[in-house]
C-alpha cells in the first residue's frame, strides 16, 4: 500500500499533503481522495465472483513397501472414483516424488516413490469429510500405513 501511495503521489495521481493543505485553505478540494480510493477497492473486491475452494493433493505410491510395483488398475479405480464424484482430476504421471517419513506410532522408517493426483473442489465440510474417508479407502487399496492427502486454499475467479 505504501509503494502504491508513494508512486501515486510522485506521479501526480494523488496530491501531496502540502498541496492538500493549500487546497483545503483555498477550499478547492472536496472529499479526501484516499477515502474514495479505498471505497472503490472495497466495493470492487466485494463484487468479484470469488468462491472459496480447496486444492486437494493426493500422493499415492508407485511401489509397495516390499518394492514391487503397484498395479495400474488401482490408479484407474482411484481416478474413476474422483471423476465420478467431482467431474475432474489431474495427475502428474511423469514426475516421481520421493518421500521419507517415520511412522510416529512405531518409529518405523519408510522411503516412498509417489505420484501426485490433484483436484480443485468447493471448500465445504462435506468435501473435507469425503477426503478423510477417501484416505482410509486409499490406504486399504494401496496397502499403505498412510496416504498423504492435504488441502491448499484456492481463490478461483472462474465460476
Amino acid at each position: 500500500m505504501t509503494i502504491f501511495l508513494s508512486t501515486a503521489v510522485l506521479s501526480g495521481i494523488l496530491p501531496t499533503a502540502s498541496s492538500m493543505d493549500d487546497a483545503q485553505n483555498n477550499s478547492k478540494i472536496a472529499p479526501a481522495p484516499i477515502d474514495q480510493l479505498t471505497s472503490n477497492l472495497t466495493q470492487a473486491k466485494s463484487q468479484l465472483p470469488i468462491k472459496p475452494q480447496l486444492k486437494v493433493d493426493i500422493l499415492v505410491p508407485i511401489l509397495y513397501n516390499n518394492g514391487t510395483n503397484v498395479e495400474p488398475e488401482k490408479y484407474g479405480l482411484m481416478f474413476e472414483e474422483l471423476v465420478k464424484q467431482f467431474g475432474a482430476i489431474s495427475v502428474e504421471d511423469n514426475n516421481v516424488i520421493n518421500g521419507y517419513w517415520i511412522n510416529p506410532t512405531d518409529n518405523k522408517n519408510y522411503s516412498d516413490k509417489n505420484k501426485m493426483y490433484w483436484i480443485i473442489v468447493p471448500d465445504t465440510e462435506e468435501n473435507r469429510h469425503y477426503f478423510v474417508n477417501f484416505q482410509d479407502k486409499l490406504e486399504s487399496l494401496f496397502d499403505q500405513e498412510s496416504i498423504l492427502i492435504y488441502f491448499t486454499p484456492v481463490l478461483n475467479l472462474l465460476s
